[in-house]
């Protein structure tokens, strides 16, 4: 009866065991700034979970299939992009568990271009088969659309621009001018506050353009486990595009940003932030107190106003 009973509780003790031969696999998304998964391939069993680490730039872990590398699977795997801000403390990761090992599995990162340039995965996918890892990312490469004649496209390095808005709460945008080509991405991650990315004009730098482009308000809590981003694709880099962040009387305090504003030219960003900071109006108690003081000069400026 005791053999039995040690018997029994043994095999519990082996139970849960047995579960953790299921194993975790580490895979690096963008190493060394490079458009790579590393390992590109994985074999995987039910039940092992594959964990991406996110190593640098603005990334994704999006599945596709065999036969459209670079177009998200209706209902399929996506970890989302994931932006890795300039000397970070914790890099972002993201996971899931296999539940079907018979086929395999194929994924790309969905940033502007880089799917095109090579940067797939795959799991479980036979390097002796048709749909080998090899034959899954010369498809990816194929897939990119060559420029119509004439077109500018070539000259575009389709990169992805970051900017950190609020780092070390500060009212800025670093760095606060940046040079894009057509095709660049742009990418803004919040670092705190509560600020936006409001496109403006140089003539009226904190008032929002009409159908500009707009982050709205991106709130960043205490110690966020992800920090908000808010990304666009430039289609014009012939003149200069200003913004600004629109929460109460940061513009006027200088918290604005240019995109291929010339330092040489007289629309630059040191003249976009001087205006900025020159429209800045007093409130209305110091605007009172400036009343009461200098009566007569604001009965003058009232009498221009009128004419």
């Amino acid at each position: 009866m005791l053999s039995f009973m040690r018997l029994s509780v043994a095999v519990a003790v082996l139970a849960p065991t047995l579960s953790a031969y299921a194993s975790n696999i580490l895979v690096l998304v963008g190493a060394n700034n490079q458009l790579t998964f590393s390992p590109s391939n994985v074999t995987a069993n039910v039940g092992d979970t594959v964990t991406f680490q996110f190593e640098s730039r603005n990334h994704s872990v999006t599945q596709s299939s065999f036969a459209s590398p670079c177009v998200p699977l209706a209902q399929g795997i996506d970890s989302g992009f994931q932006p890795v801000g300039i000397d970070v403390t914790a890099l972002p990761t993201f996971s899931f568990t296999l539940n079907n090992a018979s086929t395999p599995l194929f994924f790309f990162s969905k940033q502007n271009g880089e799917c095109e340039q090579g940067m797939v995965f795959s799991i479980n996918a036979n390097p002796d088969s048709a749909k080998s890892f090899a034959a899954f990312q010369a498809a990816a490469e194929k897939s990119a659309t060559p420029p119509a004649p004439g077109s500018s496209a070539t000259a575009s390095s389709g990169s992805e621009l970051l900017v950190l808005v609020g780092a070390n709460n500060q009212l800025t945008f670093s760095p606060s001018n940046i040079t894009a080509n057509v095709g660049d991405t742009v990418t803004f991650q919040f670092e705190s506050k509560n600020h936006s990315v409001t496109q403006s004009s140089f003539a009226s730098p904190c008032t929002p353009l009409a159908g500009g482009i707009d982050s709205g308000f991106q709130p960043v809590g205490i110690n966020p486990t992800a920090l908000p981003t808010f990304s666009f694709t430039l289609n014009n880099a012939s003149t200069p595009l200003f913004f600004f962040s629109k929460q109460t009387g940061e513009c006027q305090q200088g918290m604005v940003f240019s995109i291929n504003a010339n330092p040489d030219s007289a629309k630059s960003f040191a003249a976009f932030q001087a205006n900025a900071e020159a429209s800045a109006v007093p409130s209305a108690t110091v605007a009172k107190k400036l009343q009461r003081k200098h009566p007569r000069d604001f009965v003058s400026a009232a009498k221009v106003a009128r004419k």
